[in-house]
């Protein structure tokens, strides 16, 4: 796949077809940036076909497509993953009809783009390409009958199961639906009726007498348990099983199959012990002191979780179980992991139903029971036997970022783990088939459908879907659903089929041309690309080289790791790379990027991290290479993804939105014509704040003659040539992108309306919205935060993409100072049962107050012993010098306003902070007055600590005087 000849070629005829150069002389390019937040699901069919770590939905980039570039022009991104982007492009040949509503304006920007789709990894290419390359439906669909007529026989060895019915009521061997499919039916029925023969071969795979009639004894051999254990059916009523003496078997096959760990009842759990002391100090002052000691508990017997923490009405299993032979309580890390063991399988069966009419009919029933005997015989054969096809062996590197090391007490060695035995078989059977195509582009595509149920049929599926089969990490969970490969490939070839439509309308009304390489190098000529929208890496969110590994070793080729742009600083015995090393490739892509993109235009760079260190870095990689950062956008996507969800439930901190960079490649225009445009700039921004400021008067006095259309851009182009052009303006050049350029710069749109900054905004004439905080310094930071928590208290998760988005323009030297973070920490209230953050009542703020001073003091602390994590500036330990002063001299007055919990600190455990603080703090870094101040209180500190060593010494000496008695010197 994506031989590098074949792509060079590919490449090189891409770009002789849709490049058209950039000449500076005749280039008219001229458009303001976007300046409208997206809010977009995830449920289209095409988005849904083929999974990916991070996808951005198509239809949330067409605007910025549509906006940024006409038909024809060249879009590149450098960082593809599945592809959106070139879906995307595809879309705007035909827009969907509510995107072109909700801004119109892009209508007349309607027709095809091309595309240069680059990723990295071979999976991700792998996906782009086809979903942006059309295939023979037809052909497709006959290649999916053939797979599946050639593997069933296979197939239905492999999930072929029994069921069991009471041979009495409906399933009577006497009555003629029961004998005609008998194939060893007792002498009084041997000849079946013809309603009955007639009643079965009218049903779909009926045509042979494959029931079967056995004993108790032969069902409860075959089951491994006793026949009363069986799930009851409906037409069984208050029968007696027990009592029946013989049972129709049904052939059945297997849809899934419940695997759960094991464990031994055998660890140590941690108890408590009163030490007979009381806690002097903190928020346990006036508690009894507790010892904690590891204690040997355990019956040495097995336990099944399934059985003992899985409460089947919610389908969750409890976090404390307890071992079902002795009771003792555990969790799972408190315990030996032995095997996992087949638990449950659902399976179907064709068989009898009564209707209200009492008429018998024949129906696909679908039921579930324990695992039998006769399924674990299959399960341990195929352990024995040598799978007949290649499959992926390739072994589990255990230094990779996304394992999680459960997985070695799994025995994980080779991807090949990451399947059971049977759907490993199973897999490599479909994948024998598909590869046999001898059509290389329907050969592409049935390998397509096989990657996308990969993590369905693997062991990451979880029981229950979850996040399971979805999830980025290489993990296996504690209970697993094995799903049926022939059902699961049949529904997604089933779905494909459907989509095909759609898929070809796309990919035959423009060019996408799929890249297999790095971002830093890319073998674009320059000044070639009309505009870049991408979503790149960001630090360590998710490592793309770990995620893949499951789909890449089925396709024969794996990411190179050392040049993926991720901080890998846990990788063990393999590239470890640094937020350094990171921000360093991410500035030679962003280099690449804005040597290949043509003077004047516009990348778009989606962000999503909750690291404002990362954020920070990005940031600079934009600068550095020449890239100005214009504004910043937000992306909601409706659907989250699994991370996101647990940042909305405040269970980790995961922003739940994107933020989008967009940013402008300067153009390096004649002095001249910079000059002229200058001046019209000035100009038009005057007249247009004049015509802003008035407006409200105009629409008061005369609302009939004015409203708030007149602050539409084409409404501002007209004001403007009555105003201009009477002067003498050389208006040749004020068209309406040089007009929207102007007003993004000076003033606020919201909608399709200009406003001034600052001014307060009416909707439709309807409540004045207040105007947003702009943030500068820290007050204003805190006042920005303030303004968000008093409409509603909020996730840290929620509120980092508009952080980001309000601070992406500030210096770095501004943005680097105010950490989101410490900011909520020590101003706002997270409210232990939701963690939202919001405003503090009178009592949680002196409690809040009361936490800063001894946070601080452990902050300084730690950072003094040289283990304090992050890091921290001079004006911050200035800070803490401050605090840890007024806090230890409220403690020597004894101050009735000292709280509770720092009652009991020494005075001179904070004054050696304090002097140990101040000698690390260089003067020229903080300002004059924060400094003068820090090392008037130093000293005061150090005269404190001197005067309290004489103090001990004094009375060390007299407690010494009264032990010893008089000596002859004192006499």
């Amino acid at each position: 796949m994506f031989d590098p000849a074949e792509q060079e070629k590919a490449l090189e005829e891409f770009l002789a077809k849709h490049v058209h150069p950039y000449d500076p002389e005749t280039d008219d390019y001229d458009c303001p940036p976007f300046a409208a937040d997206i809010k977009e699901g995830k449920n289209d069919p095409i988005y849904n076909a083929h999974s990916y770590h991070t996808k951005v939905p198509p239809r949330s980039i067409i605007p910025y497509i549509l906006h940024y570039t006409r038909p024809g022009d060249l879009i590149l991104d450098p960082f593809s993953g599945s592809g959106m982007t070139g879906v995307a492009a595809q879309m705007c040949a035909n827009p969907p009809a509510d995107i072109l509503e909700q801004f119109p304006e892009l209508k007349d920007r309607v027709g095809p783009r091309a595309c240069i789709l680059n990723d990295l990894s071979p999976a991700a290419c792998h996906i782009a390409y086809n979903y942006n390359t059309p295939v023979d439906v037809d052909a497709l669909k006959r290649e999916f009958e053939r797979i599946k007529e050639a593997v069933k026989e296979e197939f239905d060895w492999l999930y072929g199961t029994e069921h069991y019915e009471p041979a009495v009521g409906l399933y009577d061997p006497a009555n003629a639906d029961v004998a005609s499919r008998l194939k060893n039916p007792p002498a009084a029925t041997a000849a079946s009726s013809q309603r009955g023969q007639m009643l079965m071969e009218g049903h779909a795979g009926y045509g042979a007498r494959d029931w079967e009639l056995l004993t108790k004894p032969e069902v409860e051999g075959r089951l491994g348990y006793p026949v009363t254990e069986l799930p009851r059916g409906d037409s069984w009523d208050k029968l007696d099983v027990a009592e029946v003496t013989h049972w129709v078997c049904i052939p059945a096959t297997i849809q899934y199959t419940i695997w759960s760990d094991v464990y031994r009842c055998e660890g140590f759990v941690t108890i408590e012990e009163p030490t007979g002391k009381v806690s002097k100090r903190g928020k346990n002052a006036g508690k009894p002191i507790l010892r904690r000691k590891r204690v040997a508990r355990g019956c040495g017997r097995d336990i099944v979780l399934w059985d003992a923490a899985m409460d089947k009405d919610t389908n969750k299993a409890a976090e404390v179980f307890s071992c079902p032979h002795c009771h003792e309580k555990w969790v799972k890390k408190q315990l030996t992991l032995l095997k996992p063991k087949a638990i449950v399988s659902d399976y179907e069966f064709v068989g009898l139903r009564m209707r209200r009419s009492q008429r018998v009919e024949v129906a696909t029933l679908r039921t579930t029971r324990r695992f039998t005997a006769k399924e674990s015989q299959l399960v341990s054969d195929l352990a024995w036997r040598q799978l007949p096809y290649w499959h992926p062996q390739d072994e589990v590197d255990n230094g990779r970022e996304m394992l999680r090391h459960g997985l070695l007490k799994r025995g994980i060695q080779t991807i090949s783990d990451f399947y059971t035995r049977r759907n490993l078989w199973a897999m490599a059977r479909l994948w024998k088939e598909i590869e046999s195509e001898p059509n290389k582009r329907v050969r592409q595509f049935l390998r397509f459908a096989f990657t996308s149920i990969v993590p369905y049929v693997s062991l990451k599926q979880s029981y229950g879907g979850g996040g399971g089969g979805l999830s980025s990490t290489l993990y296996i969970a504690s209970l697993t659903s094995e799903k049926n490969v022939a059902e699961v490939f049949r529904r997604k070839a089933d779905s494909l089929l459907k989509s095909l439509l759609s898929f070809n309308a796309l990919a035959s009304t423009t060019d996408a041309c799929v890249v297999l390489g790095s971002a830093d190098n890319l073998p674009v000529v320059d000044e070639s690309v009309d505009y870049i929208f991408t979503d790149p890496p960001f630090g360590s969110n998710i490592y793309y080289a770990d995620c893949s590994l499951l789909w890449e070793t089925w396709l024969g080729r794996i990411t190179d790791e050392s040049k993926e742009m991720v901080v890998s600083d846990r990788r063990i015995n393999g590239p470890f790379k640094t937020l350094e090393d990171y921000t360093r490739m991410m500035e030679t892509a962003f280099g690449e990027m804005f040597r290949m993109l043509k003077p004047g235009r516009w990348a778009t760079v989606e962000f999503s991290n909750s690291d404002g260190r990362v954020f920070n870095a990005i940031k600079q990689a934009v600068r550095s290479v020449g890239f100005e950062i214009v504004n910043m956008l937000v992306l909601e996507k409706t659907q989250k993804s699994f991370k996101q969800v647990k940042g909305v439930k405040g269970e980790e901190d995961v922003v739940d939105k994107d933020v989008l960079f967009n940013l402008y490649k300067p153009v390096v225009a004649r002095s001249q014509t910079s000059a002229a445009d200058h001046d019209l700039e000035h100009q038009v921004a005057d007249a247009v704040r004049r015509h802003l400021q008035s407006l409200p008067e105009r629409i008061k006095a005369e609302p009939g003659k004015y409203s708030d259309e007149h602050r539409a851009t084409a409404t501002i182009h007209i004001m403007l040539m009555n105003t201009l052009i009477p002067r003498g303006v050389d208006v040749q050049r004020l068209n309406l992108p040089f007009i929207e350029r102007v007003c993004a710069r000076y003033f606020r749109k919201v909608g399709q309306h200009w406003y001034l900054r600052g001014e307060a905004v009416g909707v439709n004439g309807g409540d004045l919205i207040q105007e947003e905080v702009a943030i500068k310094d820290e007050l204003t930071a805190i006042a920005w935060l303030r303004q968000k928590l008093e409409l509603r208290p909020a996730l840290i998760g929620e509120l980092k993409p508009l952080w980001m988005k309000a601070t992406g323009l500030l210096p770095a030297s501004v943005s680097q100072s105010l950490v989101l973070e410490d900011l909520l920490n020590s101003n706002f209230w997270r409210d232990e049962g939701t963690n939202r953050w919001r405003e503090p009542t009178a009592a949680e703020r002196n409690r809040m107050n009361d936490d800063k001073s001894i946070r601080i003091l452990h902050d300084a602390e730690r950072y003094v012993a040289g283990s304090l994590r992050r890091q921290t500036t001079d004006a911050e330990r200035c800070g803490w010098i401050d605090t840890l002063f007024q806090m230890c001299r409220a403690l020597e007055d004894n101050d009735a306003h000292v709280l509770p919990s720092i009652r009991d600190l020494a005075p001179d455990e904070g004054y050696r902070v304090i002097g140990r603080l101040f000698h690390g703090i260089l003067r020229d870094r903080v300002p004059k007055d924060v400094y003068s101040r820090a090392a008037k209180q130093a000293a005061v500190a150090s005269q404190r600590i001197v005067k309290d060593v004489g103090d001990k010494a004094e009375k060390a000496k007299a407690r010494r005087r009264k032990e010893e008695g008089p000596t002859l010197f004192d006499l």
